[in-house]
């Protein structure tokens, strides 16, 4: 899942899917969309951009599907110009705000799976966002527990469900069926490709002999700059007076030993907002954030910002041997904004060992139910559904 973030140009900023006005998750009902999203993103320049945009199938493992052309999983054209884009007023960083509201007839997904929404400019790629596109045509149920492992019974949450495939699917259902969850949509906390337990009668079993654990991991940090004449309680400084406004926020140290945060968060996310302003799309501005963390030098290891508003640059922190601790200043628009501490080495990444992991954390869990149907060339998603650990434990 991680690696289907990508954004080729530095220009481009603030990446937001929207519904109504709200933040959304990543997910289209091929039966019927019953409400537009919206893909917001702004590009730091004053003249605006010819661009276009196109939605590619892949398979479950994001890699993109060689089998199928575009008319094949495209109804009308397969690229659209329908972008619109506003100018930014009144800041000191200059900005076109550009939005794509999909679907459109032009370009509509007649197969469900994994899609890229890819934004090109005269055939190059500037980013692409991915995105899942379901059928729901099956029941599935599930639940949050505690973990089997008595070692993470504290840390971990247990996933179980349940998917019905009824009389309409081969006995062979249960060796082209595996499933995925996603952790908040965090491209670091994600379990792919899992196969079930059991398979009774018409139902498929996954989790129930102790696997699908996750780590709760911790509730996000967060901060806000939406008012740039009145510090938040997590700015140290801020500095309005430069030609790009420069906010510091206070050093961060590891979330271990007895440090859960009981703060409600935004699960990752962030929401771009302007309390002296109208349209914050347009008039919010740019500030360049320092995040600082409290850390001996970690050898062998990148330690880089992880939420949804870093998810498509590498952001990782320099360590400043002088001051023992690691820093990175970020340009970021003005918003409310969750973010977490994360290890990358080779063997993959490490979110606990900064963040700690407490079973009270509020979590949102989406699973998907993938199908590869022998002879089939691309991989179905047959439904999709969605578990929050908000009182549970």
């Amino acid at each position: 899942y991680s690696s289907a973030f990508i954004c080729s140009d530095s220009k481009v900023r603030s990446i937001e899917l929207r519904t109504n006005q709200q933040s959304a998750n990543p997910i289209m009902n091929l039966a019927g969309q019953t409400e537009f999203l919206e893909l917001h993103f702004d590009i730091l320049e004053s003249n605006p951009r010819d661009l276009t945009y196109t939605l590619v199938l892949c398979n479950q493992d994001w890699s993109i599907n060689q089998n199928l052309n575009p008319s094949q999983y495209l109804s009308g054209f397969t690229i659209s110009n329908n972008i619109d884009y506003d100018f930014s007023i009144n800041t000191k960083v200059n900005y076109i705000h550009y939005f794509i509201r999909f679907p459109e007839e032009s370009v509509y997904p007649t197969l469900s799976g994994n899609y890229l929404l890819q934004v090109k400019e005269n055939d190059t790629l500037l980013f692409q966002y991915p995105l899942l596109v379901t059928e729901q045509s099956i029941p599935i149920s599930g639940s949050l527990g505690l973990t089997n492992a008595l070692d993470n019974r504290q840390t971990d949450h247990q996933i179980q469900f349940t998917v019905n495939l009824g009389n309409d699917f081969p006995p062979t259902a249960s060796q082209e069926i595996s499933a995925t969850i996603f952790q908040n949509f965090s491209k670091y906390d994600v379990v792919e490709n899992l196969k079930p337990d059991n398979f009774n009668n018409t139902q498929l079993n996954f989790g129930f002999y102790g696997n699908n654990s996750l780590p709760a991991l911790n509730e996000y940090r967060a901060f806000d700059n939406v008012d740039l004449y009145n510090r938040s309680i997590r700015i140290y400084q801020q500095n309005t007076n430069a030609d790009t406004v420069r906010i510091t926020l206070y050093l961060d140290k590891p979330l271990v030993r007895n440090s859960y945060l009981t703060l409600r968060d935004l699960n990752g996310d962030f929401v771009i907002g302007n309390r002296q302003g109208i349209s914050p799309d347009t008039d919010a501005d740019y500030c360049y954030v320092r995040f600082t963390y409290d850390s001996p030098f970690l050898a062998g290891q990148a330690l880089v910002l992880n939420g949804k508003a870093f998810d498509f640059q590498n952001y990782s922190l320099q360590y400043l041997p002088s001051e023992g601790l690691y820093y990175r200043d970020v340009l970021l628009k003005q918003g409310f904004y969750n973010y977490r501490y994360t290890s990358i080495t080779s063997s993959g990444s490490n979110t606990q060992k900064h963040e700690g992991s407490y079973l009270q954390t509020e979590n949102e869990y989406n699973i998907v139910i993938y199908r590869r149907a022998f002879g089939r060339q691309y991989d179905q998603i047959l439904g999709i559904i969605n578990l929050n650990s908000a009182n549970k434990f």
